[in-house]
């Protein structure tokens, strides 16, 4: 069968505030020859203006979010990867994939310029985690359902 693609985003977060800039890269294993391609986006099943790999989207706005897939013109369609942006001042950021248990993770807590959020504190069920976070990220070398 055709090698499927993959969506990844840079910076790589799942979900991102209004005005923030995303880059979309259709990506295929190392192992596929380089070969010329046309490349073809869709979002929400739609297709979308876009034949090169990257799909850049510079001033990110609510009606930017959605499930974004991918196809290269000899291969199958890519999974969606979702897309959410927010019109909030706070937002806690994740990863867009699927996290598993023994996985690290980091969460950041990503803010609109002009808004402060020095010291950052992150909360577990309104608990908070003991911890400095002087960069606004919170990691975990190994997800477990107790995480």
């Amino acid at each position: 069968g055709a090698i499927r693609p993959v969506v990844t985003f840079t910076p790589n977060w799942g979900n991102i505030l209004q005005g923030d800039e995303v880059t979309l890269t259709c990506e295929l294993p190392s192992t596929v020859p380089e070969e010329p391609r046309t490349y073809h986006w869709y979002k929400d099943g739609r297709t979308i203006p876009g034949d090169e790999q990257i799909l850049q989207i510079k001033s990110s706005a609510e009606r930017d979010g959605g499930d974004y897939q991918c196809r290269i013109n000899t291969g199958d369609i890519s999974d969606p990867v979702t897309l959410n942006v927010t019109n909030r001042h706070v937002l806690l950021q994740r990863p867009p994939s699927a996290i598993y248990e023994g996985d690290p993770l980091t969460l950041r807590c990503h803010h609109n310029k002009g808004f402060s959020v020095f010291p950052t504190r992150f909360y577990k069920n309104n608990e908070e985690i003991k911890s400095e976070f002087p960069d606004s990220e919170f990691r975990i070398q190994k997800v477990d359902l107790n995480t």
